[in-house]
């Protein structure tokens, strides 16, 4: 604070905000006395002790004020010796930490206290307004008397709010016609015929919102009071406190409470991990999760090879082999992995705030990251999204576009003159891919940018794509090979979830199918009919394209308590207990739009904010969240877990703008934060020549020899693993089952086993079994697609059999087998029936003598 220019303030000033703080305490004291009284406990003018105390506290705020503003009107040369004097330099240094403290505290208790144990002590509350009021406009007044007389001083400062305020402006009306196009259209509220899912996101609460603002103000004062105390020490010592210190205390702050605060939530009973089921009584994956950890369970065994198909997501299914290859079968273990894992997710965003604002942004955003997992996996049981205790895809996945972003940014930070940089964004984009195939149409952005930063040269614009598109393909490669082998033809994803994609063009938003004449024939003709049916019919690709691009984009700004009515517990805001959002139908009451434009001007403000720090880089997680938000639309596909990788974005600025709140707080109250570690402003970097080292090729050389070994491996691994199943026969299997008949613990079953090898239709495999769930009779999981573990009118023990190929097994029992553990190799006889292999024995085969039959 500049402590020589508010001693310099007229006496006039000062009797005029002294004759303000009181009348605003006589105000006030009036307000207290006019409240009703209670007949229990008043002892004198039916008031009670605590209300005469207050009264008196408030009625000396007053007479003192009052004599201030007197005093020094009429004796201005007291005044002058009282400003020289020690004590009041002293207090007149430390005023500023007085207005916020109280602007803190006052806001703070006004709207906490009334949200207290559900309103229990509001009596209580009521008769402390008007004291809290008078603290919070004493902050206020104080906070305005400082601004207005410090105004000259910091021209510099309010200069450069300017183009905060001329970019939030400009995404304000951005957010609001974007708001307007949905209300009056009605675009992204109409349910589409081809894939719709309009459950809210997990949202974050009132009180988790508001928190972080009180928060960052307790940094900031906390760092200013920190200075002041080490004020004297000699810059020797202050060089100690290393800037990399810092952020090594702050990302192992980060990382510790995500991964404690996410792993002591139990697995919550879901879609995809259904409840435990005798025999084991363990968590299971289902459904999407299932098919994942099956191509990952069959590649640690060595059977992926015999699988001719292309696989679905292969990066997924690597990283769940690794995580089983380290912590085994156990699921509890392997969440426990992931979890430890994920948890850097919120690190990746503090690096990324920290590198287009500040730490304090980077940190907000962390923060913001960790309760909105933590808030999922509250209520995870109620509804159904991807979470860290699943094995889906959707957080690995968010993890590479994060770090995409995160390089990205980096690269144009440093205007393009780092092409090492640009080769590992298509490195990474390339990974990304092999998680989210949509990603692919993230590459027409980076060539974009690669426009934008190389703008004056056409031969170093053609160098640059090159050099991304490199590392994209390079990536690509050893996966391309693979599937032309298989299929005879270059492709990334499987053609049956192509083909899905490509269908998804033969319908219009009112579900009526339009006939054009190439229908999908073949495998090569995807891409093509897809593109005649757009240049046959653009209105309906533009129509439910942007019908589910707006759905994704309202989404993805929900993720604010979209509550119908006020919050009326305390607690209530600050942790997640019921699914208060269920049911929405798209139409907002009042409260809702004021928190929907509250939350967009913030986040307005904070666009703003992160283009003045960083300029361009500012908006690339932007582009990035419309971009792959677009591309999902393009697939048909909107809402739910889909948008997950990117929907971060929104509270990511949203974090920005409470700061840049927070700093024009403390401007206002006299604070200069220019040297503060927590708001760092950015560094623009000079663009120079870009000069092609021994060291740059090298670096090139070695990443581009890592990301060809990474991609390689796994193809390669399921190329050359073992297989230790795809030679077995019924004729070989039945010769093994008759010679463990020899031994005494199967001589009694003989010729029962006999019997039913005998049997010309009997199919006999082996493998191991995993998943193994028994359903009493009318029981079965809530599916649609996977019909075997649908309820049927008996009961059966099911597992999935990994051998030679893959089959759903249903042992017809009346109760639970003794011993079936996960992951048993086992030999089962029995015959295709429907969609699942019905087996009339089955042998345990490390654990003799265990054996089952089937009815």
């Amino acid at each position: 604070m500049q402590i020589n220019t508010l001693k310099k303030v007229s006496n006039r000033n000062w009797a005029f905000y002294f004759l303000s703080l009181s009348v605003l305490a006589v105000l006030c004291f009036a307000w207290l006395i006019l409240i009703p009284s209670d007949s229990k406990g008043t002892i004198l003018f039916g008031f009670s002790p605590a209300r005469l105390a207050l009264s008196s506290l408030l009625l000396i705020q007053f007479l003192v004020f009052s004599f201030l503003a007197w005093k020094v009107n009429v004796d201005q040369q007291w005044w002058h010796l009282l400003k020289d004097s020690r004590k009041m330099v002293w207090l007149i240094k430390q005023f500023h930490y007085l207005v916020v403290g109280c602007i803190l505290a006052s806001s703070l208790a006004l709207k906490a206290l009334p949200l207290y144990r559900n309103g229990l002590y509001f009596e209580i509350y009521r008769r402390l307004l008007p004291l809290i009021s008078w603290i919070l406009g004493f902050g206020i007044f104080s906070a305005i008397f400082i601004s207005h007389n410090l105004s000259r001083s910091n021209k510099i400062f309010w200069k450069k709010q300017l183009t905060v305020l001329k970019w939030a402006l400009f995404m304000m009306l951005i957010f609001f016609a974007l708001w307007a196009v949905i209300s009056i259209s009605r675009y992204g509220t109409i349910p589409d015929s081809a894939y719709w899912d309009s459950a809210l996101p997990i949202p974050l609460l009132e009180g988790q919102l508001i928190g972080f603002f009180y928060l960052f103000t307790a940094f900031i004062l906390v760092e200013e009071i920190t200075k002041g105390l080490t004020s004297h020490l000699s810059t020797n010592k202050k060089k100690r406190i290393k800037r990399y210190f810092i952020d090594l205390v702050i990302i192992l702050i980060i990382w510790l409470i995500a991964f404690f605060s996410w792993s002591k939530e139990p697995i919550p009973n879901t879609y995809f991990t259904p409840k435990v089921r005798p025999p084991n009584y363990e968590v299971y994956p289902f459904s999407d999760a299932r098919l994942y950890d099956t191509d990952a369970q069959s590649f640690l065994i060595g059977e992926l090879s015999q699988n001719d198909n292309v696989i679905h997501k292969p990066l997924h299914v690597y990283y769940l082999s690794i995580l089983h290859l380290f912590v085994g079968q156990d699921y509890r273990q392997v969440i426990l992995l992931q979890t430890a894992i994920l948890a850097f997710n919120p690190l990746i965003i503090y690096f990324l705030g920290k590198n287009i604002h500040s730490r304090l942004m980077g940190f907000g955003a962390a923060g913001f990251f960790i309760l909105r997992e933590w808030n999922t996996l509250k209520v995870s049981s109620l509804v159904t999204t991807s979470n860290t205790k699943l094995l889906m895809s959707e957080l690995p996945a968010t993890m590479f576009i994060l770090v995409l972003t995160y390089v990205c940014v980096l690269w144009v930070r440093q205007r393009g003159n780092n092409k090492t940089l640009l080769f590992l964004l298509g490195v990474i984009l390339g990974f990304t891919v092999l998680y989210r195939s949509q990603s692919l149409l993230l590459i027409p952005l980076i060539i974009f940018l690669c426009l934008f930063v190389y703008k004056k040269s056409s031969k170093t614009i053609l160098i640059a794509i090159g050099t991304f598109l490199f590392g994209v393909f390079l990536v690509l490669t050893p996966w391309l090979i693979r599937n032309w082998y298989l299929l005879g033809e270059l492709a990334i994803e499987d053609p049956k979830y192509t083909q899905v994609v490509i269908d998804r063009y033969s319908y219009d938003l009112g579900g009526d199918e339009i006939t054009y004449e190439n229908q999908l024939s073949n495998k090569g003709g995807f891409f093509m009919d897809a593109f005649l049916f757009t240049i046959k019919n653009p209105r309906v690709v533009f129509e439910f394209a942007s019908n589910q691009f707006l759905h994704n984009e309202l989404l993805s700004a929900l993720i604010i308590p979209m509550r119908p009515e006020p919050v009326s517990n305390l607690s209530d805001s600050l942790i997640l207990k019921n699914v208060f959002w269920k049911g929405w139908g798209y139409e907002l009451t009042l409260l809702q739009k004021a928190y929907l434009s509250v939350f967009l001007c913030i986040i307005s403000i904070g666009v703003g904010s992160v283009i003045r720090y960083s300029g361009f880089p500012g908006i690339i997680p932007l582009a990035i969240h419309f971009f792959y938000n677009l591309s999902i639309g393009l697939s048909r596909i909107s809402g739910w877990r889909f948008i997950l990788p990117v929907d971060w974005v929104f509270f990511f600025y949203f974090s920005a703008g409470l700061i840049q709140l927070v700093v024009l707080l403390f401007i206002f109250c006299g604070f200069n934060l220019q040297e503060s570690q927590l708001i760092i402003p950015y560094q623009r970097v000079r663009k120079q020549k870009s000069r092609t080292s021994k060291n740059t090729i090298m670096t090139f050389i070695l990443i581009g020899v890592m990301a060809l070994f990474l991609s390689a491996s796994f193809p390669i691994a399921v190329a050359t693993a073992p297989s230790k199943y795809s030679h077995q026969t019924s004729k070989l299997l039945s010769k093994e089952l008759v010679k463990c008949l020899a031994s005494p613990p199967y001589t009694s079953i003989k010729d029962q086993v006999t019997r039913i090898l005998s049997d010309k239709n009997i199919e006999i495999i082996k493998g191991i079994a995993y998943y193994p769930r028994f359903y009493p009779t009318n029981d079965g999981e809530p599916t649609i697609s996977d019909t075997a573990h649908a309820p049927k009118k008996y009961p059966r023990q099911m597992f999935l059999l990994i051998g030679k190929d893959r089959r759903n097994v249903e042992l017809r029992v009346d109760k639970p087998p003794i011993f079936l553990p996960n992951a048993s190799e086992v030999i089962v006889a029995g015959y295709k029936e429907g969609d699942v292999f019905r087996a009339t024995l089955v042998f345990v085969v490390d654990s003799m003598p265990f054996y089952y039959f089937g009815m």
